[in-house]
């Protein structure tokens, strides 16, 4: 198994957003990271969607199986484990 951390930025003015994200394994030893930048964002919210987003697609390209994602953004983690949650905010 494995824990991918994500987090983000958000600079409101201008839309743009910064993510990053780092995968470590029991060991704690890195497996892999990534980071990048997204423009036409509405909200801090939805940059730390798009990285929790890039985390699951990476770890599915790479095969990776059993996954704990873990975030900061509680609101996000909120949304994420309700049925309940409006998630169209998200984008």
């Amino acid at each position: 198994m494995v824990k991918i951390n994500v987090d983000a930025a958000f600079a409101e003015q201008r839309g743009v957003g910064g993510w990053g994200l780092i995968c470590r394994d029991d060991a704690q030893d890195i497996r892999f990271a990534a980071a990048g930048a997204q423009h036409d964002l509405q909200s801090a919210l939805q940059a730390e969607a798009v990285a929790l987003s890039k985390a699951v697609t990476l770890a599915d390209r790479l095969g990776v199986g059993r996954v704990i994602f873990e975030t900061d953004c509680m609101v996000l983690k909120q949304a994420m484990n309700s049925n309940d949650y409006e998630l169209a905010q998200l984008g």
